[in-house]
């Protein structure tokens, strides 16, 4: 087998290669990783698709093995977000709550 290959931009920015290390390998909304340099540390807040797909599992690890070696960070940090839903009756609570608040204080 033979390639012609053309080099279209050689990637200088550490950040910017953590981006492009994970999307080489996981090319799903890589806008919604958050990457955040600390140091020698760097952190990946992933976006909530992760939670559930079987892709991220499989690549996971090779990708932490990448940005290791090639990106200039000597710590990877990934986070995953969880948060309790609100339940719809308390949502529609507060809103009654300030309102009787704001109409006891029109009436002093």
């Amino acid at each position: 087998m033979i390639y012609k290959v053309k080099i279209v931009e050689k990637v200088e920015d550490p950040v910017e290669k953590v981006r492009a290390i994970i999307e080489m390998d996981y090319p799903k909304d890589i806008e919604e990783f958050k990457i955040k340099p600390e140091g020698s540390k760097v952190i990946v807040k992933l976006p909530d698709r992760c939670k559930y797909d079987n892709d991220w599992e499989r690549v996971k690890l090779f990708i932490a093995s990448n940005i290791l070696n090639y990106s200039g960070f000597s710590e990877l940090e990934f986070i995953e977000y969880y948060m309790k839903p609100k339940k719809k009756s308390e949502e529609s609570e507060k809103p009654k709550q300030e309102d009787s608040k704001k109409e006891e204080t029109s009436s002093n």
